[in-house]
């Protein structure tokens, strides 16, 4: 999308659409950190009427993660290109992509 009579158009972007909603992000992380937490303890056959915290279902993820770690090893590039995503920066790209950066004007 563009302006007519304008040479070099670029697609325009909404700042909300690209805005970082953290507090749904948590409360996914949550819901996964506990579902996870309780897969464990059932695993385990813990008491039902145990007291679980945020904490508890933290550290089970970082468990379960480090069982898994060597599946996980490209989160370095994964956190660059999601940065890239929500900071507009240069992303990774292959060889032939293009990327459109939004102009910022001057006020």
């Amino acid at each position: 999308m563009g302006f007519a009579g304008v040479q070099g158009a670029e697609p325009l972007v909404r700042e909300k659409a690209v805005r970082i909603d953290k507090k749904r992000l948590l409360q996914q992380i949550n819901g996964c950190a506990i579902s996870l937490h309780a897969i464990r303890q059932e695993e385990e056959g813990a008491d039902l009427n145990a007291t679980v915290n945020i904490n508890d279902c933290v550290i089970s993820y970082v468990e379960e993660l480090e069982k898994h770690q060597h599946e996980l090893s490209d989160i370095q590039e994964k956190s660059a290109k999601k940065r890239a995503k929500y900071h507009r920066e240069n992303p990774l790209t292959e060889e032939g992509q293009r990327i459109y950066r939004i102009r910022r004007s001057e006020k």
